[in-house]
């Protein structure tokens, strides 16, 4: 099992689970265990959910951030993507004779 270290936490947070500590009859660790484990997932598919609602263009951004050096290489890129989606028609049809 791992360890974290959270540094500069507000004094409010620190209060908040020191109180969730007091309801739990736990420790600080747990009770920020407790909130970590309650909330990781809600907040992921908030995320996704918000991520997916972008337009194509802006998802394809997100994910290839950082491996463009130049904004002119990343608008080459999408680009050469969008050209490539306007000259491909799908899959040929098959021949049923």
């Amino acid at each position: 099992m791992g360890d974290l270290l959270v540094r500069n936490l507000p004094e409010a947070m620190k209060a908040d689970l020191n109180r969730l500590a007091e309801i739990t009859d736990s420790n600080l660790s747990e009770a920020a265990k407790l909130v970590l484990a309650e909330g990781i997932e809600p907040l992921i598919k908030r995320l996704e959910a918000a991520r997916s609602e972008l337009p194509l263009g802006d998802r394809l951004r997100e994910i290839f951030s950082g491996v463009f050096e130049t904004n002119e290489e990343a608008e080459a890129f999408h680009r050469e993507l969008e050209q490539d989606r306007k000259s491909d028609f799908g899959r040929p049809l098959p021949d049923f004779e």
